[in-house]
C-alpha cells in the first residue's frame, strides 16, 4: 500500500543529548567551564573557530560521543510511540542525524542501540541532503530552528521539541510552537494526523501548517 506521507524525525538533540558530553569533552580538553549557555545562541558551534575545528573535535572524540551521549528521558518511549502512530496511519517513519553526517556512513553505534533498540538501525538514514530532504516529509521532528524553517516552507508541518538553543532569546530562533515534553508532541502529531486522515490528502496538499 502506498504511504500516506512520511515523518521525519532528527536523533541529535531530539533524542539523544550528544550536546552535554561534546561540552565536558571539550572543557576536558581546553581546561574550561563552560556551561551551554556561555555559547552564543546557547549552542556548542560558537565556541569552535569554524566548522572545520568543530568537525575535527567530533571526529576525534566520535567514539566516546556516541558512546556515552544519554537519552532524553522519555526519548525512548517517545520514539517507539510515534513508530506505532506512523505504522497505524501509514506513514514512512526515517531518523536522520546531524552529527552522524561526520562520521563514516558505517559506523556501529552500539550505545545508541542499546538506548533504542536495533529497530532505530533501519530507520536512520545518514548523509541526508538538508537542502531537499524536508521536500519529502510531511511531519519533521527537530530541535533546529534552521532545519525547522526548512521543513515549514516545505510545506510540511514542523514539530519542535524545546531545548534552550531554539527558545526566542535565542538567534536563530524558533517563532512557532515548541513543545516542552514529549506527550505533547505526540499528542499534537496524532491530532493532526487524524484530521488528514479525514480530509484524505497529504499533509502538504493541506498546506499542513496552517491547521496547527
Amino acid at each position: 500500500m502506498k504511504k500516506f506521507g512520511k515523518v521525519i524525525m532528527d536523533l541529535d538533540g531530539v533524542l539523544q543529548d550528544l550536546e552535554i558530553v561534546m561540552l565536558q569533552i571539550l572543557n576536558k580538553e581546553r581546561g574550561t567551564n563552560y556551561e551551554l549557555k556561555d555559547g552564543p545562541n546557547w549552542n556548542l558551534f560558537p565556541l569552535f573557530k569554524d566548522r572545520e575545528e568543530f568537525v575535527a573535535f567530533f571526529r576525534a572524540h566520535r567514539d566516546e560521543i556516541l558512546g556515552t551521549a544519554p537519552a532524553y528521558d522519555g526519548a525512548k518511549e517517545f520514539f517507539e510511540r510515534v513508530e506505532a502512530l506512523a505504522k497505524e496511519f501509514n506513514y514512512e517513519f526515517v531518523f536522520f542525524s546531524n552529527l552522524l553526517d561526520y562520521s563514516d556512513a558505517s559506523i556501529k553505534f552500539q550505545h545508541t542501540l542499546e538506548l533504542f533498540g536495533k529497530r532505530i538501525a533501519a530507520l536512520l538514514k545518514v548523509g541526508m541532503d538538508k537542502s531537499t530532504m524536508f521536500d519529502k516529509g510531511d511531519f519533521v521532528i527537530d530541535d533546529s530552528p534552521k532545519n525547522l524553517e526548512r521543513a515549514r516552507n516545505a510545506m510540511a508541518f514542523p514539530i519542535c521539541i524545546a531545548r534552550p538553543w531554539n527558545q526566542q532569546s535565542s538567534n536563530p530562533s524558533w517563532e512557532g510552537k515548541r513543545f516542552l515534553n514529549f506527550e505533547a508532541a505526540y499528542r499534537e502529531i496524532s491530532r493532526v494526523m487524524t484530521i488528514l486522515r479525514g480530509n484524505g490528502r497529504s499533509a502538504r496538499n493541506n498546506r499542513l501548517r496552517k491547521i496547527a
